[in-house]
């Protein structure tokens, strides 16, 4: 666990917050959390798959907008690739 700031959008300012990050049964698989310290909105889970050395699979939940009451959710397919030596 970590304790850092993060910009939160529902309010416009840097806040405090506790980062939770964690390898969950194997090492493909990522689990990732902000929890603000000071506000209800800002609160956000991501949780990835690594399919294999440059390929990955991520999702994502927050509620950073408090007009909807379960928040928004997002995937993404994620390609990465490195160059050089």
């Amino acid at each position: 666990m970590n304790l850092g700031s993060a910009f939160i959008e529902s309010t416009g300012q840097v806040e405090p917050v506790a980062q939770i990050e964690s390898r969950v049964l194997t090492d493909r698989f990522r689990l990732r959390a902000q929890l603000p310290l000071s506000e209800a909105a800002g609160k956000r889970a991501e949780v990835e798959y690594q399919l294999d050395d440059h390929l990955s699979v991520q999702g994502e939940w927050n509620n950073d907008y408090s007009d909807y009451n379960i928040g928004d959710f997002g995937v993404d397919l994620r390609a990465r690739w490195e160059f050089g030596e």
